[in-house]
């Protein structure tokens, strides 16, 4: 009887483990990626791959001031975060371009998206937005890009505040993907604070008949608490 508590509890565990999946894990900077992946609900998000294409006009940002994180957003949903990095070669804590200048980059990265469990995963939204600063004429755009996408979108804002854009629904799970930022300061300025790369998926399990984890978890505690009670009338 000891034995089946044992199992039992051996086959909840990795569940319960799955259910409370991280929310959120750093992926270091572009020069120096780590391990990127995420499990969202029942979808595990990988990013790899990551390269820096071109960094031009007036401030060349270079691969050690972008910092990446992968966060949840919302279950079975994830979003890549780009962000400047304060520590990083170039001077500041955003994406800037001040009166008179400008500075645009561009970068890619490998996303595979995969069930955590038996089943199948569909994309069901692709988004892309970022968040802005800007004073007097200033304007600055993140287009986000998606192989396999007949278009992009383009996240645009001259006025601060957020911007998103919509890519549609559909296409293949493995993929290439990436962005291109630009600033133009004008008479005025602009700043990019960050930038995300937002992945919706729907899960489908392998068969309707099998439980969600949490069902499964509460199933086999209760089997083993009633298994431990009655070795205990014994």
């Amino acid at each position: 009887m000891k034995r089946l508590i044992r199992s039992l509890l051996g086959a909840v565990l990795p569940m319960l483990a799955l259910a409370d999946s991280a929310a959120a894990a750093s992926c270091g900077t572009m020069a120096a990626p780590t391990a990127c992946s995420l499990t969202s609900g029942n979808v595990v998000f990988t990013a790899s791959a990551f390269q820096l294409l071109v960094s031009s006009f007036t401030t060349q940002y270079q691969v050690s001031d972008i910092l990446i994180e992968i966060l949840a957003a919302g279950s079975g949903n994830a979003q890549l975060q780009f962000s400047k990095n304060p520590n990083g070669p170039t001077p500041g804590i955003v994406f800037l371009a001040n009166p008179g200048e400008s500075a645009a980059f561009s970068h890619s990265y490998q996303m595979d998206i995969a069930p955590a469990q038996p089943g199948t995963v569909a994309l069901t939204g692709l988004n892309g937005n970022g968040t802005f600063s800007a004073a007097g004429n200033g304007v600055s755009s993140v287009q986000f890009i998606v192989d396999g996408m007949p278009s992009s979108c383009l996240a645009t804002s001259g006025n601060g505040g957020s911007a998103n854009c919509a890519l549609p629904p559909g296409g293949a799970t493995s993929f290439q993907a990436g962005d291109i930022v630009q600033l133009g300061g004008n008479t005025g300025n602009t700043s990019i604070v960050s930038y995300r790369n937002v992945y919706n998926t729907s899960f489908t399990a392998a068969s309707s008949a099998v439980p969600e984890p949490g069902s499964f978890a509460m199933l086999g505690l209760g089997i083993g608490i009633l298994a431990w009670r009655r070795m205990e009338r014994k």
